[in-house]
């Protein structure tokens, strides 16, 4: 993991983090062809690993995962 520069924001290296792991996450089903559990319209699916892309991350190959697809219901608003 790369290390994260400690003037910036906590909110902003949990989301960095974040998107790291999730990084992580999608190129280990690639590797082991296992289907990834995602939200996406409502309802929980099984996706193809090479169909999903990952977070945007500076440096790296990836792209955004869809935004339904990482959207949380939030009980507050």
């Amino acid at each position: 993991m790369k290390n994260i520069d400690l003037e910036v924001p906590l909110h902003k290296r949990a989301e960095i983090s974040l998107k790291q792991a999730v990084t992580n996450l999608i190129a280990e089903h690639k590797r082991t062809a296992e289907p990834l559990v995602i939200w996406r319209n409502g309802k929980v699916e099984m996706a193809d690993p090479h169909e999903v892309v990952g977070p945007d991350l500076p440096g790296s190959e990836a792209m955004p995962v869809e935004a339904d697809s990482l959207e949380q219901s939030n009980p507050n608003s």
